[in-house]
């Protein structure tokens, strides 16, 4: 059912009320539901629901204890006609004076629930309880329809309770209450929404029978809307890139009105990439800067001279998304598919955009687009960079107390914490803060705090932007109440004006609803899907799905593969046509003639999917020959000049990320002369014989395809999601990194992981991608609790962490869990995930034995592989050509072979010769592998940079390119005798 977190009385309703506490009678009259969005209206203002859809009479009148009522109804769908989100509900009554009104209304929003018309599968029947306030009125009526009314369960146990009812029925009710709890019985389901929500559950129990469906999403514009504004033309304005106001990335696009305008547009014709008769979605995310007039983004019909635009100009306080359905009618004569998002002030003025995309999408969701509110929209069309899948997803329960323990917030340099929730700050001036993490909620939803506060400081809830109190609390007044009018709040500890000395607050908590809990720590859950990579189809007809087997383990059912099409295939040249080439490769194993496929070139450019000989930058499957991939290349991308054909070699250079021209002529296709080999992303210099490894940051091309055969296999996951009794406060989305292995570094007096300062030695501790928010530091495999999380300026992202190199074992493995900020180099949320809960005892006291039996299994196995697994011997190789160790804490340089037989390698090196194929080290007989492999390392000398290493048959680890010797890193692993 939808979610509302309450009900709130309207002016009119307060009016009314008032009245009935002098003795008018408060009678009500009827319920009225609805789909309208609350938007930016005030709900004490409405007069009636914004959208309504059904009637309902009243069926029940309770008044309860503490000045409340219930007032209930009946919902079915029979008489339902055309769908809608229920998202509105409103309890009217009769005013003496007014008539009817609108007493009290509540508005679902990003949590509506779905009614379906009449006549489908899904028979909708339910009962709706409002509770409402009255206060002390002496007289509460109802107009009641007898024809509806039926009991609860709650209902008939209050009967049966009562002394006067029926005697030995009672204990027969009680026996069947108690078989009904023994007795086998279905599950109950359970939905995850995306984002925060609010799950109710009867018991403790396990979250099982998880459940998730794939979804891809294809950027046609590649990665051109993060940041490229050399692909988009402008018009009276400036547009540059710029480090302030970014989301997506280091930088956002800052356009600046030209001296003497009024109207200006930042614009992108792509007719060529759109498809008659398809739907589509752009978009943007964009926020005024100081234009007098404003930014919007807007789409352009050239030659159906349609101009689309969103309804409003974006605010300056935030980003907005703003976005444009664009069916088929509205450019099917249209020579100019333009995005063109616009900006109206006066010279100098500006404002910024971020993120533009344009999606194709199926009839049905074009449809949706309109009930849907504008968060929804925005979570379902996210902004990525070219091609993404539903991955590294995560789901998270805190528990009954939403506050994390002391040692996870910012503190103060003179605070000291000497229980998890006791913290005690030795203040020597005022107002010295000490800040929890950003804590998620859910909007509309009331929570309630309680602690314990000394005299002298202050609790308070402070807003996302940090500028305004929501609560205040202190020793006289240390719990309250308050509703969430955001996404996410901070809660400060801070000293009063004029308090020095020792202040401390002890075991706070923060919970659901209006009433406070007893005090326990937070006691969180999860699961988390690090690379499940559930893929499907554009109009999602065919789609990866996710499902636990009788273990309750994870697996997928793949219906898509992906695969990387690099310089290791076996390429060959098929024909020549005018301006572009069509290469070809075979034997990519069950790629289909299916429509259900989509490439991505090197540069993040979506590939036509037609046949490869039509045009350059497309990609074809054909029937025949079978499992064979035809790609068409500009000769000016591949550098293969009009009529000259490339040989094998030169082809597999090209997808390795090199370009060819003639020696000395830069920029011109290659027909005859001396050879020359360029980056095509321009970070090496040229080289003079044929390339046979990736060129440095080069991002080879992508296929992803619709296989002939679904396969069915594992996915990797850890931990499990528990729900408590009452109401839960549950996190899904994406962007979690799971055991990333670390490279803490030594300075400054701490052991630092994840410091965003660009300097040789700070470097080498940063995550592969910014952090959004560490989760946990493990040593050896167990969390380690040493480690002090940090949000400040100089993370890597928002947060860093820091351990006192006292406690830090120099001969241990570190990994990190954590969510990335950059979610759109990762992947997407689904858009919601489904499960089920035990309905009760006998279900839960078997779900707990089988999981019991499981975990005895899989700690069985764990144990035979415990001390390769966790505890690695590495074994030093014999450094060679000058290179040593780095010294300090650094760890040495080693290799081992885990239980699976791969190789890992490790080394933080100086002083080395770099010449190319220089040996650094041989590894053993075993440790080999069968042919040449390349990785990719970091090194430094006046600044970082990315080299690459060999490692060969004969067991030399070779310096190939691009390396230096202030400090070099090698982190890789590979399977010995069968290559990578």
């Amino acid at each position: 059912m939808a979610g509302f977190g309450g009900l709130f009385l309207t002016n009119k309703g307060r009016a009314l009320q008032a009245k009935a506490q002098a003795g008018v009678t408060l009678h009500y009259n009827r319920i009225g539901i609805g789909d309208g969005n609350l938007g930016g209206q005030s709900i004490p203002n409405l007069n009636n629901l914004i959208s309504q859809k059904k009637s309902l009479p009243i069926t029940k009148l309770q008044t309860l204890t503490g000045g409340k009522a219930v007032v209930g109804t009946v919902l079915t769908n029979q008489d339902v006609t055309t769908g809608f989100y229920f998202r509105e509900l409103g309890v009217f009554a009769q005013d003496p004076d007014e008539g009817e009104i609108l007493f009290c209304y509540g508005n679902a929003g990003a949590n509506a629930e779905f009614i379906p018309a009449a006549g489908g599968q899904d028979v909708i029947e339910k009962t709706i309880d409002a509770v409402t306030i009255v206060g002390n009125a002496a007289n509460v009526t109802a107009t009641i329809d007898n024809s509806l009314i039926f009991a609860t369960k709650a209902e008939l146990l209050a009967h049966f309770d009562d002394p006067g009812a029926h005697g030995i029925d009672l204990i027969k009710a009680d026996l069947v209450i108690v078989q009904d709890d023994l007795s086998a019985a279905p599950t109950e389901p359970v939905t995850i929404p995306q984002g925060v929500s609010i799950v109710n559950a009867d018991r403790k129990s396990r979250f099982k029978e998880l459940k998730v469906i794939g979804r891809s999403t294809v950027n046609i514009l590649g990665r051109e809307g993060n940041g490229n504004i050399s692909v988009y033309a402008w018009n009276k304005l400036t547009a540059a890139l710029v480090p302030d106001n970014a989301i997506y990335g280091p930088n956002s696009v800052k356009l600046t009105m030209d001296s003497g305008e009024t109207l200006a547009s930042f614009f992108k014709n792509v007719i060529d990439r759109v498809s008659q008769g398809k739907y589509y979605i752009a978009g943007a995310d964009v926020r005024n800067g100081n234009l007098s007039g404003g930014i919007k983004f807007r789409m352009t019909m050239v030659g159906d001279v349609v101009t689309m635009e969103y309804p409003s100009y974006a605010p300056s306080t935030n980003y907005q998304f703003q976005y444009i359905k664009i069916a088929p009618t509205d450019y099917d004569t249209a020579t100019g598919f333009v995005i063109d998002p616009m900006i109206e002030g006066s010279g100098g003025q500006y404002g910024f955009i971020s993120g533009i995309r344009l999606y194709e999408i199926p009839q049905a969701e074009y449809d949706a687009i309109d009930s849907m509110t504008p968060e929804q929209v925005a979570a379902m069309y996210p902004y990525v960079d070219d091609m993404k899948h539903v991955s590294n997803i995560f789901v998270q329960n805190p528990g009954k107390n939403l506050l994390p323990p002391f040692s996870e917030w910012t503190l103060h340099a003179n605070t000291e914490i000497t229980e998890s929730y006791k913290m005690t700050l030795f203040a020597t001036a005022n107002l010295q803060v000490s800040d929890s993490p950003l804590i998620a909620c859910y909007v509309g939803q009331n929570y309630f705090i309680s602690a314990n506060i000394s005299p002298g400081a202050f609790i308070l809830i402070i807003d996302k932007a940090k500028t305004a109190n929501i609560l205040i609390l202190d020793s006289t007044t240390p719990s309250g109440t308050f509703s969430a009018t955001e996404t996410g709040f901070y809660i400060r500890f801070v000293n009063k004006n004029g308090v020095t000395g020792p202040v401390s607050v002890t075991n706070p908590i923060l919970n659901i609803g209006s009433t406070v809990l007893t005090f326990e720590p937070q006691k969180p859950s999860y699961v988390f899907l690090p690379d499940c990579n559930l893929r499907s189809n554009v109009d999602r007809s065919v789609a990866d799905r996710l499902y636990m087997d009788g273990e309750g383990k994870p697996r997928a059912v793949r219906r898509f593969r992906e695969v990387v099409l690099d310089g290791s295939m076996g390429w060959v040249f098929d024909t020549d046509r005018s301006g572009f080439k069509v290469v070809k490769v075979s034997g990519v194993s069950g790629v289909t003639a299916t429509p259900h496929k989509v490439s991505v070139k090197h540069d993040g450019k979506i590939l036509r999917n037609i046949a490869a000989g039509s045009a350059a930058d497309c990609v074809d499957t054909p029937s025949t020959p079978a499992d064979t991939v035809f790609i068409s290349i500009a000769d000016p991308d591949s550098g293969w000049g009009d009529s000259y054909t490339p040989t094998t070699d030169e082809i597999k250079a090209y997808f390795y990320g090199w370009r060819l021209e003639q020696e000395g002529v830069q920029g011109v296709p290659y027909t005859s002369g001396t050879k020359a080999w360029v980056s095509i992303v321009g970070s090496e210099p040229f080289l003079s014989v044929t390339p046979t490894r990736p060129t440095i940051n080069y991002n080879p091309y992508r296929l992803m395809y619709e296989l002939a055969q679904s396969i069915d296999e594992p996915v990797t996951y850890e931990g499990e999601l528990l729900l408590h009794d009452g109401p839960n406060q549950i996190e899904m989305g994406t962007g979690i990194v799971v055991r990333e292995a670390a490279n803490p570094v030594n300075t400054n007096g701490y052991r630092i992981i994840n410091d965003s300062e660009n300097s040789p030695t700070l470097i080498p501790s940063r995550l592969k991608n910014r952090a959004d928010r560490i989760l946990d530091i493990y040593r050896n495999q167990t969390i380690d609790n040493i480690w002090r999380k940090v949000t400040d300026g100089f993370s890597y992202g928002k947060m860093r962490a820091l351990a006192d190199p006292a406690f830090y074992d120099t001969s241990a493995a570190y990994s990190v869990t954590y969510l990335a900020l950059d979610t759109y180099k990762l992947g997407i949320a689904p858009a919601l995930i489904t499960g089920a809960v035990t309905p009760n005892m006998k279900e839960t006291v078997d779900d707990t034995v089988q999981a019991i039996t499981g975990l005895r299994r899989d700690v069985s196995v764990l144990q035979n592989v415990k001390s390769d697994k966790q505890l690695p011997q590495w074994i030093a190789p014999g450094l060679l050509n000058a290179w040593e160790n780095y010294g300090g804490d650094s760890e040495a340089a080693g290799y081992y072979k885990d239980s699976s037989g791969r190789v890992f390698v490790r080394a933080f090196l100086k002083n080395g010769i770099t010449t190319t194929y220089t040996p650094i080290f041989y590894l053993p007989r075993g440790y080999r592998p069968s042919e040449i492999i390349r990785r990719t390392s970091s090194s430094y000398s006046s600044g970082i940079q990315v080299s690459s290493i060999s490692i060969n048959p004969d067991g030399s680890v070779q310096c190939v390119d691009n390396v230096a010797n202030t400090w070099l890193i090698l982190d890789f692993s590979f399977l010995p005798g069968g290559g990578d």
